[in-house]
């Protein structure tokens, strides 16, 4: 079952329908929900419905509803119709005690595929949050990604999660200065 959301080629119609497609084809739809949230995710649902009821469509009108509604530039995510296998995720993480700080390290892995031997990085959303030792949420405040520091709290209301973009073979990703310690 080793192919891609989107087959490029098919013998029959009725081989085109597999487990693949429609299992990982849903993880993908879900995976726009991650990256847009909840009221990104159903403007783009309108908008697609809006374009396209009642007509055949492919996934990249799909994925420009989801783009368009919410202005978003998602150009590596279309990868996940192309490109077949599951991409292998690795974390490390580190906690320096004196500059309070925690630190996340991604890599990835795509492994090769009949007829797609070499892969290119994909595009995955990570949902992340922080519990303390007792399992309780702790709001996030200052977070860098790949290096950039961004505030995330809105209006002075904690920010209990964040949306991090594993793009890239390797990365350190996200790291945030804490205000509390562990």
């Amino acid at each position: 079952m080793a192919h891609p959301v989107r087959p490029h080629s098919y013998i029959k119609m009725d081989n085109f329908y597999t487990v693949t497609v429609y299992e990982k084809g849903a993880e993908v739809v879900r995976m726009y929900k991650t990256l847009l949230g909840s009221s990104g995710f159903r403007k783009g649902m309108d908008l697609y419905f809006k374009r396209h009821d009642g007509q055949a469509v492919t996934c990249e009108d799909f994925f420009a509803a989801m783009c368009d509604a919410n202005d978003a530039d998602l150009s590596s995510f279309l990868l996940w119709y192309s490109q077949a296998g599951t991409p292998q995720v690795r974390v490390t993480s580190s906690y320096d005690p004196d500059a309070r700080m925690y630190s996340l390290k991604f890599s990835q892995e795509v492994p090769p595929t009949p007829g797609q031997p070499v892969k290119e990085p994909m595009f995955i959303p990570i949902a992340l949050g922080l519990l303390d030792s007792s399992g309780k949420d702790m709001p996030l405040t200052c977070v860098y990604r790949d290096g950039v520091q961004q505030t995330i709290s809105s209006n002075d209301q904690p920010v209990w999660k964040t949306v991090l973009h594993v793009k890239k073979v390797s990365q350190e990703l996200f790291y945030v200065h804490l205000l509390w310690t562990f």
